[in-house]
């Protein structure tokens, strides 16, 4: 796995330096496709994701503890490929909301250091109005019960956290059901109903006449 997806960019990993305890957020962001950022190109087993995040641990720190922190905000023409993008998240640089410390966390404005699978939280720090709606079920996708929700999706999951302009892709809409034909009235139905309405019809004769 490690071979196919990694070792392109990062070089060879020897067996030892591998991770024995595999981080669960890593296992999600596999599973998500934000992990690798390029891309993986077939359905993986448990076992393959599980391989795969044992040799990518501590993700960001594997590269950013051997490297100095450059805090000038600056165009990435030097980075690695999968960190070449314009950002354009209003005036923000990395570390509004990256940690420098520790490039595995994210950094509140109180201090505080959260793991990326709680990025929500770094969110609702400037999108409080959405990350309520969030909170309510009526903005993202939910799954599970009415007494226990489990989010499906979180933020970075459908909007770009480095490019947010415009804020959300564009995207085609799909057609909209077409309504289904009504049901055939079965035959016997259809006679049943005749038969009653021809015999109230002689019902009515019958009681005028009298």
């Amino acid at each position: 796995m490690y071979k196919k997806y990694c070792k392109g960019c990062h070089g060879e990993v020897l067996e030892e330096f591998r991770y024995k305890d595999v981080n669960e957020a890593v296992i999600d962001a596999i599973k998500s496709g934000r992990m690798p950022p390029w891309g993986i190109d077939e359905e993986l087993s448990e076992d393959d994701i599980r391989e795969l995040a044992s040799y990518i641990g501590d993700w960001c720190n594997l590269c950013h503890k051997r490297i100095e922190t450059n805090f000038t905000p600056r165009e990435l023409v030097n980075a690695p490929p999968n960190h070449r993008f314009k950002l354009e998240h209003g005036n923000f640089w990395c570390f509004a909301c990256h940690n420098p410390e520790n490039r595995d966390t994210f950094l509140l404005v109180n201090g505080s250091a959260i793991p990326f699978n709680k990025s929500p939280e770094l969110c609702r720090q400037c999108h409080a109005v959405i990350y309520k709606d969030w909170k309510m079920r009526i903005h993202g996708r939910w799954v599970g019960n009415i007494s226990n929700p489990t989010p499906d999706v979180i933020c970075v999951d459908c909007h770009n956290p480095h490019d947010v302009n415009p804020a959300f892709k564009p995207i085609t809409p799909e057609k909209p059901p077409e309504k289904p034909p009504s049901p055939p009235i079965p035959i016997s139905f259809q006679y049943f109903a005749t038969a009653i309405m021809a015999f109230s019809l002689v019902l009515m004769l019958y009681s005028a006449r009298k």
